[in-house]
């Protein structure tokens, strides 16, 4: 299908999915233009995004693709969206060498590739974005660079900057400060349940991998994919001890909060986001193939309760694998979504009404 052809079969899915959604919920959909194009691969890849609002209903995003070794910043705009400049996270190998030791997986291993990023979060002063931290799902290969942490600085404009915090201009953005950590897949596998599953296979071992982060100041909120067994998983750390200084693995000391999730039979966490109040917005999705709709739960941290906001509907398009939150208030929500294997993430922003 041409371009032109597929973009007006979105917007003609996603007018008819509006009225369906409001009918069921009173969720309002509306499409987005992708006014400049991203860079990935084939821009039918990209996995996870983050944004931060600068005011008059204007964003800085960061915008991640599974395969590549970038990210790429992006301009929302009135319902428009402009890819900028894009930013290195990984080079051909691991150098410079990225904080803490080299993770010991049991699958064979494979070249050092792309990063596999599942998901982006903003916490200020940085952009973090997350690798699958599993082993490939098409051949059970081991790619360390996939089992990486990173985070660029920004100013609070979500402006990347130099090792002097001062702005780049978009020419210059090998200059941005970009670290990089092993140390998640340190956390991982001491977490209770979930890390007797690390480095298994995704297909046939419930192997685990993560799909979406979450920061909330030194809190790093890692949604799992898998494994599931009747109950999704997110594993907390703390962003001090995975970046701290130097080579040594993770300190003894520092165990993971393991979050159970009861989402439904075989559904994992595809994305998360952070909400005011201490709540965290959930995107939920398959754990395997066939892939199903996806679906919409609030998480509220203190009391570990969860809410539906938006079921899961044969209506609903499938592979929703990116969420960043716009707006938050008591009355509402307002998101974005991206679709995997959908040219430039075939965004859509739903208005959430919440229930008083």
């Amino acid at each position: 299908m041409s371009k032109i052809g597929l973009t007006a079969t979105l917007l003609v899915t996603g007018a008819w999915l509006s009225a369906s959604l409001a009918a069921a919920c009173g969720v309002e959909v509306k499409n987005y233009e992708v006014t400049e194009e991203f860079e990935a691969t084939r821009a039918a890849d990209l996995s996870g995004i983050a944004c931060v609002p600068l005011g008059r209903g204007e964003y800085r995003c960061l915008v991640i693709d599974d395969e590549t070794q970038f990210a790429q910043l992006a301009k929302i705009e009135k319902r428009e969206i402009e890819a900028k400049a894009k930013i290195r996270l990984i080079e051909k190998d691991d150098h410079p060498k990225p904080l803490g030791e080299k993770p010991s997986i049991k699958c064979d291993e494979n070249d050092f590739g792309e990063f596999d990023g599942e998901g982006v979060a903003y916490a200020p002063p940085f952009f973090y974005v997350v690798g699958s931290h599993g082993c490939s799902r098409e051949s059970d290969k081991f790619r360390l660079s996939s089992f990486i942490l990173a985070r660029i600085r920004v100013n609070h404009e979500g402006r990347p900057v130099d090792a002097d915090d001062k702005v780049l201009d978009k020419d210059d953005m090998e200059k941005a400060v970009v670290e990089t950590t092993y140390r998640v897949s340190d956390l991982l596998q001491r977490a209770d349940t979930v890390g007797g599953f690390f480095g298994k296979s995704l297909k046939t071992e419930n192997g685990l991998n993560i799909e979406g982060i979450a920061v909330d100041g030194d809190r790093v909120f890692l949604g799992l994919r898998a494994p599931v067994n009747g109950t999704a998983y997110i594993v907390e750390g703390s962003a001090k001890a995975l970046f701290a200084p130097g080579h040594n693995p993770l300190l003894p000391g520092e165990k993971p909060v393991l979050i159970p999730v009861k989402l439904g039979p075989d559904v994992g966490i595809r994305d998360l986001a952070l909400l005011p109040n201490d709540k965290l917005l959930i995107l939920a999705g398959a754990t395997q193939e066939p892939d199903i709709p996806y679906s919409i739960f609030v998480l509220d941290l203190k009391g570990k309760a969860r809410t539906e906001l938006v079921p899961r509907r044969s209506d609903q398009p499938k592979r929703a694998e990116g969420m960043a939150v716009l707006d938050a208030t008591t009355q509402e929500i307002r998101m974005l979504l991206l679709f995997d294997g959908s040219l430039d993430g075939a965004p859509e922003e739903l208005t959430i009404p919440l229930r008083k």
